[in-house]
Order: C-alpha cells, then sequence, then structure tokens
C-alpha cells in the first residue's frame, strides 16, 4: 500500500508549477494518513483482523479521496506535464484495487456516504481556513515580516575558517549518529553545537550567543550530569542503559531537561531563527532517538501527551510563519517520541529531510544556482518525505490519535498555502 502515496507524491513532485505541485501533494498526505492508520489498526493482513465496517468503509473513502485531492491539485497542469500525468494515471489505476477491498468489507454503501462526508468535510474546511484563516493567518504573516524587519542584524562576516568549523559540525554529527557509549555522545553533541554556533558566527554573521544556545548547552549539561550520576557503576553504554538504576521518578524529571535541550536545536518554536548550525536539527533528533527508549521510556510515556500538544502548537506556527522545514521537524520529532522504532528511525529521517531542504534554501538565497541537482532534489525530497511520513504517522497513531490527525491536517493547510 505504500506505492500508492508514493506514485500520488511523485506525481505531484513532477509539475514545474511549485503551486499546483504543492496542493497535489496534499493528496499524497491524506493517503499516508489512511495507510497508516489501516496498518495501525490491522497490520497487513486486515482482512484477518475483525476490523469495524466503518473503519473500513472510512480507510477506503480516504483513499479514494486522496486521489481526487491530487487530481485537483495539479488541475489544467496534468495535460502540460505528460510524465506526471503518467504517473499520476498508475496512481489512479491503483487506487481502486487498493479501495475496493476495503469498501466490499466495509459495505459499498458506508463507503460512499464516507466519501461524501470527508469530502464535504474537506471543502468546508478549506472554505474556512481560505475565508477566515487565510486573512488572519496573513495578517500574522505581515507582523511577523514586520518584526523581522525590525530587527537588528549582525554585519556580515565572512571567515577563512568558516569551512573548518562546518566541516567540524557535520563530523560530529556524524559521530552522534553512531557511538554507542553515553559520554561520547553527549560529547559529540555538546561539541557539535558549539562548532555550528562558531560556524554561523564566522560564516554568516548570525550565531550570536542567545537565549536558545544558552538553554540547550545548560540543559543539555544537566541532563549529561545526571544520567552519569545517578547510573553510579553500571555500563553507560546506550543499549545497556534500560538496565540503569534509573526510577520511575528520575524518568519524570530528565524528560523534561532533555527536552528543553533539543527543543533549540529542533528550532521549533519559540527557536525558529536559533543558529547552532545547520545540522543542530539532526543532533537534536539524535539525543532523543538515542536516549528515549533505553534511559527514559517511562518519563517519555507520562510526558508525551503534553509533548505532542507543544508539537502540534510548533506546527501551527511553522504554517504561519510558512516555515516547512520546522513543521517537518515537528513531525519528525513526534514520531520520535512516540517510541516505535520505526517511527523514530523514520522521524530523525524526517529531520534529516528538513536540514537537506535548509541547507539548499541557503544555498539558493547565497546566490548559488544548483545546477544537475536542483530538479532531482526537488523531485526525490517530495517522495522521500512522504515515504518517511508514513512510518511516523503509524507510531504517532498508535499512542496519540487526536494530536497525529491534527498534525496531519495542519500539514495540509500548510501545503496548500
Amino acid at each position: 500500500m505504500l506505492a500508492f502515496p508514493m506514485l500520488l507524491s511523485l506525481a505531484a513532485a513532477l509539475l514545474d508549477d511549485r503551486a499546483a505541485a504543492r496542493r497535489a501533494l496534499a493528496g499524497a498526505i491524506a493517503a499516508a494518513l489512511a495507510v497508516a492508520s489501516l496498518a495501525v489498526a490491522g497490520g497487513d493482513d486486515w482482512s484477518s483482523a475483525a476490523l469495524p465496517q466503518s473503519f473500513l468503509a472510512t480507510t477506503a473513502a480516504l483513499l479514494l479521496l486522496a486521489a481526487c485531492l491530487t487530481v485537483a491539485g495539479g488541475a489544467a497542469r496534468w495535460r502540460h506535464q505528460p510524465f506526471a500525468a503518467l504517473v499520476l494515471g498508475a496512481a489512479l489505476l491503483l487506487a481502486p484495487v487498493i479501495a475496493m477491498p476495503l469498501a466490499t468489507a466495509g459495505g459499498v454503501a458506508r463507503t460512499i456516504v464516507a466519501f461524501g462526508v470527508i469530502a464535504s468535510a474537506t471543502i468546508l474546511l478549506g472554505i474556512v481556513v481560505w475565508k477566515l484563516g487565510h486573512p488572519a493567518l496573513g495578517r500574522l504573516d505581515d507582523w511577523w515580516n514586520r518584526r523581522a524587519a525590525a530587527a537588528p542584524r549582525a554585519p556580515h562576516q565572512p571567515r577563512a575558517t568558516s569551512l573548518s568549523m562546518l566541516a567540524a559540525h557535520l563530523a560530529l554529527t556524524l559521530i552522534a549518529l553512531s557511538v554507542h557509549q553515553l559520554h561520547l555522545l553527549f560529547a559529540a553533541v555538546v561539541a557539535g553545537v558549539v562548532t555550528g554556533w562558531m560556524y554561523e558566527r564566522r560564516a554568516t554573521g548570525g550565531g550570536q550567543w542567545g537565549v536558545g544556545l544558552a538553554v540547550s548547552l545548560l540543559a543539555l549539561v544537566a541532563a549529561w550530569y545526571l544520567l552519569a550520576a545517578v547510573a553510579g557503576d553500571a555500563p553507560l553504554a546506550l543499549t545497556a542503559l534500560t538496565d540503569a538504576p534509573y526510577s520511575d521518578s528520575f524518568e519524570l524529571l530528565l524528560t523534561p531537561i532533555l527536552l528543553l535541550a533539543v527543543w533549540p536545536l529542533l528550532h521549533l518554536a519559540p527557536f525558529q531563527s536559533a543558529r547552532q548550525g545547520p545540522a543542530a536539527p539532526v543532533l537534536g533528533a539524535v539525543l532523543l532517538y538515542r536516549l528515549e527508549p533505553t534511559a527514559i521510556p517511562g518519563g517519555v510515556e507520562h510526558w508525551r501527551p503534553a509533548i505532542f500538544l507543544l508539537l502540534l502548537l510548533a506546527a501551527i506556527i511553522a504554517v504561519v510563519r510558512r516555515n516547512d522545514i520546522a513543521l517537518i521537524t515537528a513531525l519528525g520529532a513526534a514520531g520520535i517520541v512516540s517510541l516505535a522504532p520505526e517511527a523514530g528511525l523514520a522521524g530523525l529521517g524526517l529531520v534529516v529531510v528538513g536540514c537537506v531542504l535548509a541547507a539548499a534554501a541557503r544555498l539558493l538565497a547565497a546566490g548559488f544556482r544548483l545546477r544537475g541537482i536542483g530538479r532531482p532534489l526537488a523531485t526525490l525530497v517530495p517522495v522521500a518525505g512522504v515515504a518517511l511520513l508514513v512510518p511516523v504517522l503509524v507510531g504517532m497513531l498508535g499512542v496519540e490519535v487526536v494530536y497525529s490527525v491534527a498534525l496531519v491536517m495542519v500539514t495540509m493547510v500548510a501545503i496548500g498555502r
């Protein structure tokens, strides 16, 4: 079933018109939600999972609606893009193959009713967002733009050593991904944050010593000390932390500290403009991904509703500020917080995708032209993002259904904008 949302995303990515491509991509997001919900409820063998007929009919309707959203999003552009239209045709042929068994098991009449209800709700939501939300979001956009224009900017000070700082920053990120010992992990993350800040300060004139950087470093050092001190003589290999003497109360205390450490690194609100290096979100995601399942799983489960709420608020602010990268990072962090292994790994992948997009945007803003790789990158990134989104949504729906659906709706609104 994963092929269906990927084909929709590929068809959307092949459109030359950026606005049409974004609207068409909304269908792939809806298809990812349908595929993920079916995987959570019934797995691969959904027919023997005794799922309610209403659920099967709703899932079939959502799959068909996803195809309709992609078709409508591209509008008249499909006839000017034959290859994109060919991929879309393959997706449209696959849609009934997937949806018909679900519709038959759930009831054709129920499927038709569910399709009408979901389509009507989608149209109504689109009208409400356009008529009421769009002007409000536009005014917030103007306010953010005036605020950013009025903020003092540091002078641009390129240095010869900026490239070495960038290389060190990226190398430390790779080290954080590969080490298997607690002290080495924290040392790599802290050093990666510092070298990233130094790169920003020397190469772009940014990277001022701000609140976000101070909060990250203080919380990182505190979490590092507490994890090592409470472990005592226990081995500090990351895989062995499950046997460390961490109590429930300790996990409840450490989880907010760790979240405070990584939140500015992820560049989520209110730290959207933080400058700790281009790979800082990956450093924050790596720390969450590698510590949560072994050191503080109980604390994450306790605080998870609050974390999901914060991620939803960060996603809404990302929509207001038209910050697609922060939205992608919020989805990736939600996958990691779900504690599902596949969702965590896919969430880390989404954060990496966001960093790639951010790096490409910075290069374009600096006057570089991505000849030879620009078009392939613009095509592959949406497809990779949707492919990673499915396991992320599987993990999210397994623990927080309401917040997960809300995050998907926010994502679709962001794509529509």
